[in-house]
C-alpha cells in the first residue's frame, strides 16, 4: 500500500500543476537575486504579481500598470578594502547555499528547459558558486 503525505494529520494534496514546485522555484529565485544583490551592491529589488498571479521577483521595473513592492538591499560594501573581504565562515555559508540551490533548480521537473527566468536563475547560481566557492 503506498503511503500518503500528510501534514498534521491532513493529507497533503497537490494541484496538477505541481504548485508546489513553482513555489520552491520562486523562492529559490527570490533567494539568489537577495543573496547577490546584498553581496554586491545597494540594489533596488521589485515584487510584482502579473495577471496570471505568478509574483515575481526583479531589479528591473515591471510594466507600467503593474502594483510593485519595492526593496531596497543595502550595500554590504562599507569601511575600507579590508572591511568589504567576506570571511571565511561567510564564503563558506554562500557558497553551500548557492550549491543548493543550484541543486534546486536542477530538479524542478515542471519547468520549461526554455524559461528565460529559470535559465537565468541557473546563470546566477553558478556564477555565485564559482565566486564564493572558488
Amino acid at each position: 500500500m503506498p503511503h500518503k503525505a500528510t501534514t498534521r494529520g491532513k493529507p497533503i494534496t497537490r494541484s496538477p500543476s505541481g504548485h508546489r514546485k513553482i513555489t520552491m522555484y520562486k523562492t529559490t529565485l527570490a533567494l539568489l537575486l537577495l543573496v547577490t544583490s546584498t553581496a554586491l551592491s545597494a540594489t533596488t529589488v521589485y515584487r510584482w504579481t502579473d495577471a496570471h498571479g505568478n509574483v515575481h521577483f526583479t531589479d528591473e521595473p515591471p510594466p507600467r500598470g503593474v502594483s510593485r513592492e519595492t526593496l531596497t538591499l543595502p550595500s554590504s560594501r562599507t569601511g575600507n578594502a579590508d572591511s568589504r573581504q567576506p570571511s571565511a565562515r561567510v564564503q563558506r555559508i554562500r557558497c553551500r547555499d548557492f550549491q543548493g540551490a543550484l541543486v534546486q533548480l536542477q530538479q524542478l521537473d515542471d519547468v520549461s528547459p526554455d524559461d528565460p527566468q529559470w535559465l537565468a536563475a541557473k546563470k546566477r547560481a553558478r556564477n555565485a558558486i564559482e565566486r564564493w566557492c572558488g
